[in-house]
């Protein structure tokens, strides 16, 4: 029987040769396995340790599923292999793999990128998560990260001056502040003033019983009107002034106030 011809492995003849096939055949024979060998494993250049359990789980639920036209890309589908039937696929597997770092990700634009890289990406530990409507930690609703709620007003770190000239450092984390002006908040500032009255004529002003000046009236006193007591003016003054003095202290000072503004769920990641 002729030697047979066979290219890769698969088209090796399982019978072949035959016992009545002559000897001399026989190193004819392993020359054409060492050839359908190295023909079906070419890159096999070192020793290749994968069980057959790991060599074969290599392609186990991966398949290529080519497109039948020019918009729709071609691509490997990943599935779940107990539960495959030809060409139904009825649930996608689930890929582990190195989560890639942030410098990775930057430096490779094409990186596949896991769950956790994109965790890592869009909130980056110290980075703020905001919702309108649930209270709940962003660990529940994002299924990642220690959180952290941050309540009050926000601001941006470092100095600012506002529209007096005055500037303040607001440092990072919580900053105290007051709903109301508290004493040690007013500065104390005080006034004096000093008048004259405008020059005025000779004159007296009515005074009282026993006055020095000229009677104009009585006051009559008693159940049976028995007492009169003379109601006398003061005595009499030349023209003159009245000099008048005040003293008067007024608070000026600042506080920190609650300003409208729209409230919501705010949360810092912390790990």
């Amino acid at each position: 029987m002729p030697i047979e011809q066979a290219v890769y492995i698969s088209e090796l003849v399982e019978d072949w040769p035959l016992g009545t096939d002559p000897q001399s055949a026989g190193d004819d024979h392993f020359r054409l396995v060492k050839k359908v060998t190295k023909n079906t494993f070419p890159n096999a250049t070192g020793a290749i340790t994968g069980t057959p359990e790991n060599l074969n789980n290599l392609t186990d639920g991966i398949t290529w599923r080519k497109s039948d036209t020019a918009v729709a890309p071609s691509y490997y589908s990943v599935d779940n292999p107990e539960v495959m039937r030809e060409e139904i696929v009825q649930e996608r597997a689930s890929i582990a793999a190195r989560t890639p770092s942030l410098d990775d990700v930057k430096n490779i634009p094409e990186l596949l990128l896991t769950w956790q890289a994109l965790q890592n990406l869009f909130y980056p530990v110290g980075s703020q998560y905001v919702n309108y409507t649930d209270s709940r930690s962003p660990s529940e609703i994002l299924g990642f990260g220690v959180w952290e709620a941050v309540v009050g007003t926000l601001y941006g770190a470092g100095d600012v001056t506002d529209a007096e000239g005055i500037t303040q450092n607001i440092g990072i984390g919580a900053q105290a502040g007051n709903f109301h002006v508290k004493n040690e908040h007013i500065t104390p500032v005080g006034y004096h003033w000093e008048w004259e009255t405008g020059l005025g004529g000779w004159h007296d002003h009515q005074g009282g019983t026993g006055a020095p000046g000229a009677r104009y009236g009585s006051a009559i006193m008693g159940s049976d009107n028995d007492h009169d007591y003379g109601v006398s003016y003061t005595s009499h003054a030349e023209e003159h002034t009245h000099h008048n003095a005040l003293d008067v202290t007024i608070g000026l000072g600042t506080a920190n106030f609650m300003t409208p503004g729209y409230s919501a769920y705010v949360w810092r990641r912390t790990e």
